[in-house]
């Protein structure tokens, strides 16, 4: 499948891409939408590289998707709060959930997705794996 406006570079068989060629510091053009969009049901799970995103930032491209969702067992940021901070402090052992888990697919109108910012990662390991 051809995209005019972004780049699409598949990462695996059978699950994402990554895409390149958009700001989502800014608002995206129609096209960009559409695109950005078709990949995600293409791919399943879209990776977006190398971006300085504030928190209207976040909500104006997850409402791209859907509206974003409160999430209930999680406070949100004071100015966001359909947005909450996941940290692991590097003498934390246990990850971040737990386990194994799938995000709020318990309630009756689970989420299209779950978008995930990261401001910090290990330069290897780390613990988030995605699924379909």
């Amino acid at each position: 499948m051809s995209y005019e406006t972004i780049t699409v570079k598949p990462l695996a068989g059978a699950l994402g891409a990554e895409i390149g060629g958009v700001d989502l510091s800014k608002p995206l053009g129609n096209q960009q939408v559409e695109e950005v969009h078709r990949a995600f049901l293409d791919h399943c799970a879209i990776y977006v590289r190398d971006q300085e995103l504030g928190g209207e930032d976040l909500l104006r491209y997850a409402r791209y998707f859907a509206e974003p969702a409160y999430y209930p067992f999680a406070e949100g940021l004071p100015d966001f709060p359909q947005i909450f901070e996941l940290r692991k402090e590097p003498d934390q052992l246990k990850n971040v959930g737990g386990r194994w888990h799938s995000d709020t697919t318990y309630l009756e109108r689970p989420p299209i997705a779950t978008m995930l910012y990261a401001r910090e990662t290990p330069t290897h390991g780390g613990d988030t794996m995605v699924a379909n």
